[in-house]
């Protein structure tokens, strides 16, 4: 089956061409983070830096039960520093000392893998995950899926973003964040960590389906679309 052939790490793509264009075309000042994923035929084309990122999450048709199947890893130059696209104004870049790298398109890490229709894509920013496990997020989605609906993507985005900001307040929860602050020296640190906090969800479809579309559960003929 295409769909459990390993993903392939690569350096070249849509997606990577578009992070390229990004950073080329930015206007404003300031600094980010970044995920873009295409879809190319019955392929998915991520280039992502630093610790926004990506989780491809599968449907076991057998089981029912839904898992991460693919995602990427954080980039960071140490905890809590993450890489990022960077534009400052001359007059601060002269004062950045001599010798420094900055992150650029080119520190994207790259991944291209085959997708099924009935896929799940979920894009985040580290609003989520730093405050939600993966075993959450998943919850999020077995339930939605479970709901008979399949799960509109728009539906599933938001549930996410606001499990992440509910959890991102609490002050006793043992979130991802707090686990790895005390890792790093913070021994008594509990609770979330207010961030930005963005989901973008979508379903690899068959062709000819609205992007108000959720699987059915058949194997639809490819090529599949994003909806």
């Amino acid at each position: 089956s295409p769909c459990s052939t390993p993903g392939t790490f690569a350096r070249s793509g849509g997606a990577l061409g578009a992070v390229e264009a990004a950073e080329k075309g930015a206007l404003a000042y300031g600094a980010s983070t970044i995920t873009v994923v295409e879809l190319v035929g019955h392929s998915i084309d991520v280039a992502s830096l630093g610790d926004s990122g990506f989780m491809l999450i599968r449907k076991d048709p057998l089981l029912g039960v839904v898992e991460i199947v693919a995602r990427s890893n954080s980039q960071q130059h140490s905890w809590n520093f993450p890489y990022q696209l960077l534009r400052v104004p001359p007059t601060m870049r002269v004062r950045l000392p001599k010798g420094i790298r900055t992150d650029s398109a080119a520190d994207c890490a790259t991944l291209k893998m085959p997708v099924c229709p009935g896929d799940l894509v979920l894009l985040y920013s580290d609003g989520v995950t730093d405050n939600l496990h993966d075993s959450e997020i998943i919850d999020i989605v077995q339930s939605e899926c479970d709901a008979g609906s399949g799960g509109h993507p728009d539906t599933l985005a938001k549930k996410v973003a606001l499990a992440a900001y509910r959890r991102s307040v609490d002050e006793v929860a043992d979130t991802p964040f707090a686990q790895e602050a005390r890792e790093h020296g913070m021994p008594t640190y509990r609770g979330g960590k207010m961030d930005d906090i963005t989901a973008v969800a979508a379903w690899v479809m068959p062709p000819g389906h609205s992007t108000a579309s959720t699987p059915s559960g058949d194997e639809p003929p490819p090529p599949a679309v994003l909806a």
